[in-house]
């Protein structure tokens, strides 16, 4: 009497591109029993792989077709890196009209390098010559995460002369 090969499995993972995002999956690949092999995944997907995963844990039990009681357990754990965040500041306009105002971005978390879009049209980390008013950038990572901020840009007062004669 023979019998075949132990039931053996190797898991690999790919890990969500951005924080929150479920563009993560899961793959598995057996080998040894008698074939056949069955899936099941702790989302409850029946394939040899799971897809749209979030960062977190997840395992898959993996039978061969002759006999239901010969299984494994393999499990992976997924990442996710950390969370885009933008944060803008601004230089105010030195006089009223003027067009001379800076809003600058600095970024973290995600992976970089970054890349940067302001409503002004500018795609550096500074947006200059500028005139009072609000303005929004996205920054997006390399992975094509993205977070916004918005910075106000102010002006002085108009400046009012007024004369009299003595």
């Amino acid at each position: 009497i023979s019998q075949p090969t132990a039931l053996s499995s190797t898991i690999t993972g790919t890990n969500p591109s951005c924080n929150g995002g479920s563009t993560g999956s899961a793959s598995v690949s057996a080998s040894g029993g008698s074939g056949g092999y069955t899936y099941v995944w702790s989302t409850g997907g029946t394939n040899s792989s799971a897809t749209s995963l979030s960062a977190g844990t997840y395992s898959v039990t993996i039978k061969d077709a002759n006999d239901a009681s010969c299984s494994i357990v393999k499990s992976v754990t997924l990442t996710q890196p950390a969370a885009i965040s933008a944060s803008a500041t601004a230089t105010a306009v030195s006089c009223n009209a003027g067009t001379n105002g800076t809003a600058s971005v600095t970024a973290s978390g995600g992976t970089t390098p970054y890349s940067y879009s302001w409503s002004t049209g500018a795609s550096t980390a500074t947006a200059t010559g500028l005139a009072a008013g609000t303005f929004i950038v996205t920054v997006t990572d390399a992975n094509g995460c993205t977070d916004t901020a918005s910075v106000t840009i102010t002006e002085p007062t108009l400046l009012v002369a007024t004369a009299s004669l003595d």
